[in-house]
């Protein structure tokens, strides 16, 4: 319990020391089986829980109307807040084990420009094609890859290895890539995006959990990213919440997701300048 109110009080400090700076409180969270595994009870935990940021990308939200009505759920309770928020629910992704992504925003911060779209240049060569969105924070913006990778025993890092193609269409924006990739930023397969000057906002830290704790380690995998163009974007501060600490056991927490949030303070970076035509 004391961990657990220190960690608030630093997270909330954090965010509170970033009122009124022109940056974008970013989180990223694949909550497992979003739609009808969800009851009411947890969808609230999910919305006090997502309260403090700005942008959200969502991913693992059920195909069936019962995934865009728990989206629906957690927008109107963020309203209840006092902010004004919004959403976007994608079509279901192409291929195999097919899902639907999902941004959230706080309109009183956030602008979001246009429409978000499937990726279809990726859609032959990615199971779950990312989810692109572009949102302005003031008069800047950030084209945000919404992912979801396929799981480790089908090589995700055949699909990270294609994440490139989207930056070469995007050459002239602040793209940031986020979501479950399956896969370790150490891995190689991020080599095409690390000589394009991409970090980690959250170092690599584990954000999976494991079905029960062994030898005191609840935590499974580094495979949650927020990577971010070191040129054109700035990052001071990045980790996760970890939600473990509010249940009595990893299999009550399980039941919210197997993945825990994480987040990023995302800002432009001034000396990037953008491209001319």
């Amino acid at each position: 319990m004391i961990i657990r109110i220190i960690t608030l009080i630093w997270f909330s400090l954090t965010f509170f020391l970033l009122q009124g700076i022109s940056q974008i409180r970013f989180c990223s969270w694949n909550i497992a089986n979003l739609g009808k595994s969800k009851d009411q009870a947890s969808l609230s935990y999910i919305s006090s829980t997502l309260k403090n940021f700005d942008l959200i990308a969502i991913q693992e939200v059920n195909t069936g109307t019962d995934g865009i009505r728990a989206i629906k759920i957690i927008d109107s309770l963020l309203e209840l807040n006092g902010s004004s928020w919004d959403f976007a629910v994608s079509e279901p992704t192409s291929g195999k084990g097919s899902e639907r992504y999902a941004y959230l925003w706080n309109t009183k911060k956030i602008k979001l420009c246009g429409f978000p779209w499937l990726n279809q240049e990726l859609a032959d060569s990615m199971d779950r094609e990312p989810y692109l969105g572009r949102f302005a924070l003031k008069k800047d913006t950030f084209l945000i890859a919404n992912l979801h990778a396929v799981p480790t025993a089908k090589n995700p890092a055949r699909e990270i290895a294609q994440l490139h193609r989207i930056y070469e269409l995007h050459k002239k924006e602040r793209l940031i890539y986020a979501g479950d990739f399956n896969l370790t930023f150490t891995h190689k397969a991020y080599d095409s995006l690390r000589t394009r000057t991409y970090l980690d906002a959250i170092n690599d830290i584990k954000t999976s959990l494991k079905t029960e704790i062994r030898e005191n380690e609840k935590f499974a995998n580094s495979y949650d990213h927020i990577l971010y163009p070191a040129d054109r974007v700035s990052s001071n501060a990045g980790g996760i919440i970890d939600i473990t600490l509010d249940f009595e056991s990893l299999k009550a927490c399980r039941k919210i997701s197997d993945h825990v949030p994480i987040w990023a303070v995302l800002q432009k970076n001034k000396k990037w300048k953008r491209p001319k035509d």
